[in-house]
């Protein structure tokens, strides 16, 4: 997986980390003001499979979705940590996006 680029929002401090991996991209949230005001990432596709990881004491909910029209799977991940709020999501199989989601590092 390879840094592609960041797009920053200081008002709204809201940042989105691109990332290519393999053909595909996988983009990374981070909400700081998430405390102050609502938001969220919608996908239209069936949710196919919900469940919460354990790392290192930090609950990551997973869902799996069904691409409608290409019946690939897209997988997202929602979590907070240290006062702010963090979504990934990417089109690849769960298996990949789990080994991401475990190579996940937290300091404490």
């Amino acid at each position: 997986m390879k840094f592609d680029r960041m797009e920053l929002d200081s008002k709204m401090q809201v940042a989105e980390l691109f990332y290519k991996y393999e053909d595909m991209t996988l983009v990374y949230f981070i909400n700081a003001s998430y405390k102050d005001s609502s938001w969220g990432v919608d996908v239209e596709d069936k949710v196919v499979d919900t469940y919460v990881e354990d790392l290192q004491g930090c609950e990551i909910e997973i869902k799996v979705y069904e691409v409608q029209r290409t019946k690939e799977r897209r997988c997202s991940a929602s979590f907070q940590y240290n006062g702010l709020e963090y979504f990934l999501i990417g089109t690849m199989d769960s298996s990949e996006f789990e080994i991401i989601i475990k190579n996940l590092g937290f300091s404490k």
